[in-house]
């Protein structure tokens, strides 16, 4: 089976495995388009399972679930033990994704309030309506396409691979 990499790599038009960079700046440029595939592939790894997950009729703010996760006085272990197999399954999807685009957008070290906000931003909160929801869909869905404009030659201005210092692409 493909590796997620070479499989993003022909789908992105970037160099296959095999490929030397010739200048710092080549290589620089593919090091770069290389990372935003690599979070591109995880974006949309897992929008594609909280979407399915959701297809499938799983609510990721049901009471029962969100009352588990901020219940009082509830130690973790207890708490991931009572949590349905869909909320971890949704909430570890919703780290991925959340960690790939922060990542790609800090470098540093993600903290706290960063992964808060981004929760708030881009996924259902208890209480949110059908159309906050979709909203949110859409926006994880723009935020994934973003994310591959970086990966391709034409995009943020880089040159194409091979192409003379100052071509346009």
């Amino acid at each position: 089976m493909a590796r997620l990499e070479d499989t993003l790599n022909k789908i992105y038009g970037l160099p296959q495995p095999g490929y030397t960079a010739e200048t710092a700046n080549e290589k620089a440029q593919y090091a770069a388009r290389n990372r935003a595939a690599g979070q591109a592939g995880r974006m949309i790894f897992s929008n594609e399972r909280m979407n399915q997950l959701a297809d499938s009729g799983f609510n990721s703010t049901n009471m029962r679930d969100e009352f588990i996760e901020n219940a009082p006085l509830l130690p973790d272990f207890a708490r991931r033990m009572m949590q349905s197999s869909e909320y971890k399954l949704n909430d570890a999807n919703k780290r991925n994704f959340m960690t790939a685009m922060l990542r790609k957008e800090t470098g540093a070290v993600i903290n706290d309030s960063e992964m808060e906000w981004m929760d708030q931003t881009y996924f259902p909160q208890f209480g949110d309506g059908p159309e906050v929801i979709e909203q949110k869909r859409q926006a994880r869905e723009q935020a994934i396409q973003q994310m591959q404009q970086e990966v391709t030659p034409e995009s943020a201005g880089y040159m194409k691979m091979g192409s003379a210092a100052g071509d346009a692409t």
